[in-house]
């Protein structure tokens, strides 16, 4: 069984890059339609935002749509922790939205 489940399941790598520019898919928690409100807009802006400020990013293009977001980053020179960047903004979303009562 284990060998057919490791043959369905794909097999993603990440490249770490310094300096690199990343397209990235970000998922909401159970695909929940909230990214594309008028709150979860603006927790999100903020994350990014926050995140930014803490570890400079350029966001080059993205697209939200309700339940996942698709962004391409472009780190600075030296810099390829894009993972920390993404985990900071989605902790930053999830408790502005847990404590607005959304989550």
């Amino acid at each position: 069984m284990g060998q057919a489940l490791g043959a369905m399941m794909s097999d993603y790598q990440r490249y770490f890059v310094p300096g690199g520019t990343f397209f990235l898919t970000v998922v909401a928690y159970g695909r929940r339609p909230i990214l594309t409100t008028e709150k979860g807009r603006d927790f999100l802006r903020a994350a990014v935002t926050s995140a930014g400020e803490r570890h400079p990013f350029s966001l080059v293009a993205n697209v939200l749509l309700p339940d996942h977001w698709h962004l391409i980053v472009q780190l600075p020179p030296g810099d390829d922790r894009y993972s920390l960047r993404i985990k900071l903004i989605k902790s930053k979303v999830l408790r502005t939205m847990a404590g607005s009562g959304i989550a």
